[in-house]
């Protein structure tokens, strides 16, 4: 049988986990937001150095960006309201 001292430690442990995961999908989907930022930035430079080569392709990256920071945003905000207090 389970000592009463193992059940809070227990539950801390699964909380601390929880946050630990939070965080880590936290920073990654900043990290992927920088990086698609940064993609669309280099795509504005090529375009603007070959034309209108690239046809529909900048519209389209620009509307991956958008939905990506929708997500990124639905993300957080359910985490926010899962998690109160975390950032």
């Amino acid at each position: 049988m389970m000592k009463i001292k193992t059940i809070p430690i227990l539950v801390c442990a699964i909380l601390a986990a929880n946050v630990a995961f939070a965080d880590e999908l936290h920073d990654k989907a900043m990290a992927a937001t920088h990086d698609l930022q940064q993609s669309i930035e280099e795509m504005h430079v090529i375009q603007q150095e070959h034309g209108g080569e690239f046809g529909g392709h900048m519209a389209r990256a620009e509307q991956l960006a958008r939905q990506a920071e929708h997500e990124r945003d639905a993300a957080l905000k359910y985490y926010r309201e899962r998690h109160p207090g975390w950032q």
